[in-house]
């Protein structure tokens, strides 16, 4: 007789194999079915009704109120179609999407231009889903975003830049984590590449938006971090000494009583996608030099010190810096004033 769980006759490693070759057709045809399940909701409107249903909650209030739960949820649901479809980090550039990326430039050089995106969209991988990202504006994600600050100004009479701290106290309580699901799904858009989001994104308008948001997130984010850091230090020191009474609000920030981690979390989607909408786009380059000081791009070197520091941050902020700053003379004389360039070369050259 054979060894235990293998048949007389068939050697053990070749038993292995089969089972890993099993294993791995299983997990391929999962995937398919999972992609094209995500190909029949994004068929059937699902990123559409996704816009709208966040469309809803740019009307006039009274108050500024939490982000509804209807909300929240259409923000994971829009998120597991992403993670359904989107290329894992660092595949990208992966040879199916490079292949359908090739084969959509060539088509479209002899369609008219208004169709090229449409070509591009639908001979890559996830077309449909790009497509459907395309025409609603990512759906609707920045105003999702903006009407909420748009309400907070309201309600304070000012521009939420002219007092990030008045801002945060008059925000909604679920703000910062809205935020980060947002940013974190402008992301993942990213990842079919940077065209994607850059284009859904490219009207006066929208670019607007994108600006304002992305600004008084950053400003949000400065103003807050040392209140969270010092109320969370002394909350796990009180823990740990038996002191803590677990209170509301206990190690929070000030204001937007947000967790250190929390705006970790959401800075550092923003980091990321100001480096994504930027690359290799000139007329985003610019835009981050627009408005009164501080600018975005004044914003953008003067993060806390931890992103200098930390092995993990810089890898988060200099290939944004590097994004902005390529090509881009104002953009890099804006940095060269906060830190020095060197810093930023010697870490393109260990990359």
């Amino acid at each position: 007789g054979g060894a235990e769980g293998v048949p007389a006759g068939v050697p053990k490693e070749n038993s292995k194999e089969n089972s890993k070759g099993s294993k791995r057709v299983a997990c391929a045809r999962s995937r398919a079915m999972r992609a094209d399940f995500v190909e029949l909701l994004v068929a059937s409107g699902a990123v559409d009704a996704l816009a709208s249903l966040f469309a809803l909650h740019d009307r006039p209030k009274q108050d500024v109120e939490p982000v509804p739960p209807a909300i929240i949820a259409g923000l994971r649901m829009l998120e597991a179609l992403l993670d359904a479809r989107v290329p894992a980090p660092g595949a990208e550039l992966g040879d199916d999407h490079a292949a359908g990326i090739r084969s959509s430039s060539g088509a479209a050089a002899s369609r008219p231009a208004s169709s090229s995106s449409f070509v591009t969209d639908c001979e890559s991988p996830a077309g449909s889903l790009i497509a459907a990202l395309r025409e609603t504006a990512l759906a609707g994600l920045p105003s999702l975003l903006t009407s909420v600050l748009l309400q907070t100004e309201a309600t304070l009479r000012i521009p939420v830049l002219q007092d990030p701290a008045a801002a945060a106290r008059a925000l909604p309580p679920n703000f910062v984590g809205v935020a980060s699901s947002v940013l974190r799904l402008l992301n993942a858009t990213a990842r079919f590449g940077p065209e994607v989001a850059q284009d859904a994104l490219s009207s006066p308008d929208l670019r607007v938006e994108t600006h304002h948001l992305l600004s008084f997130i950053l400003a949000l984010c400065a103003s807050e971090w040392d209140s969270a850091v010092a109320n969370g230090a002394e909350a796990e020191k009180r823990r740990k000494s038996g002191k803590s009474t677990e209170a509301p609000g206990e190690g929070r920030s000030d204001n937007a009583r947000a967790t250190a981690a929390e705006l970790e979390d959401l800075l550092d989607q923003t980091v990321l996608f100001i480096g994504a909408f930027a690359l290799l786009c000139p007329a985003n380059q610019d835009m981050l030099c627009w408005g009164r000081a501080p600018t975005l791009m004044q914003r953008l070197p003067d993060l806390p010190f931890e992103y200098y520091s930390s092995p993990e941050k810089i890898a988060v902020l200099f290939p944004t810096l590097v994004s902005v700053a390529f090509g881009h003379a104002t953009n890099r004389r804006l940095i060269a004033h906060e830190l020095s360039l060197e810093m930023v070369r010697d870490f393109v050259r260990e990359e």
